[in-house]
């Protein structure tokens, strides 16, 4: 699996960043709070009252928080490259009263064993830091191997559609992050990291991934700016093989 061992990603979300993730992304990300309520009512509308879900890029928790205290019959996977990261999540988790219904893996989606699995998976704000070299590919690749048949996933980018070009999704992007309390410098820097780090796709490009990797046609149901989410079902099973 030609997945990249992140270790530039994981490096920029040391313990102090790991902290300030949650406030940060809320100025940086548009509409954050509300994508992660649109997850949730996909998710409700799609499972049953007992699921098992994979939850890749984990972060501080977010997805767990929002998911798990709606569902009292849910449990979840939460996989991070970032130890930092996930010990912010796992203290979130303790507080909510989820931490009995979590189990924490840090690594990438790749380092996990082929089953159990899953009846979901989510990916946020994660694919858009592979580089469409195959690494896209093997990523959600490796996330449909790891779902049972007719498995939901969510996934959300940053994604540019066909009628905007980059410069224009950024610089639209950037004048968002301005307004909402970003100096001129923080929004500069916020760009360098974007163009230097983040590898987006357009909606179509994003669509046929999918499709090979065995899903069904993508539904998207939030759109924010240059931030775009899908959801898509497993086209039946999926030949679950070794890397």
């Amino acid at each position: 699996m030609r997945v990249l061992r992140k270790s530039a990603d994981v490096a920029q979300f040391g313990t102090v960043r790991a902290q300030q993730y949650e406030t940060r992304i809320r100025r940086v990300i548009p509409g954050y709070d509300t994508l992660h309520a649109a997850i949730g009512a996909i998710l409700q509308s799609m499972l049953g009252s007992q699921a098992d879900i994979l939850v890749v890029g984990s972060g501080t928790g977010t997805e767990i928080l929002e998911l798990g205290r709606r569902n009292p019959g849910w449990h979840f996977t939460a996989v991070d490259p970032s130890p930092e990261m996930h010990q912010v999540a796992k203290e979130r988790v303790q507080v909510a009263g989820l931490a009995d219904r979590v189990r924490f893996s840090v690594g990438h989606v790749c380092d996990l064993p082929l089953t159990p699995a899953y009846d979901a998976a989510t990916s946020v704000l994660v694919a858009q830091f592979l580089p469409d070299t195959g690494a896209k590919d093997d990523f959600y690749d490796g996330i449909a191997w790891r779902l049972r048949p007719e498995g939901t996933l969510i996934t959300a980018d940053y994604t540019f559609g066909e009628a905007m070009d980059r410069d224009l999704a950024e610089a639209s992007w950037r004048d968002w992050a301005l307004a909402n309390g970003l100096s001129e410098s923080e929004a500069d820097r916020m760009m360098r990291r974007v163009r230097g780090e983040q590898h987006p796709v357009s909606v179509w490009r994003l669509c046929t991934i999918l499709t090979e990797a065995g899903f069904g046609t993508p539904f998207g149901f939030f759109h924010a700016l240059s931030i775009r989410a899908y959801a898509a079902k497993l086209r039946g099973h999926v030949m679950r093989r070794p890397h």
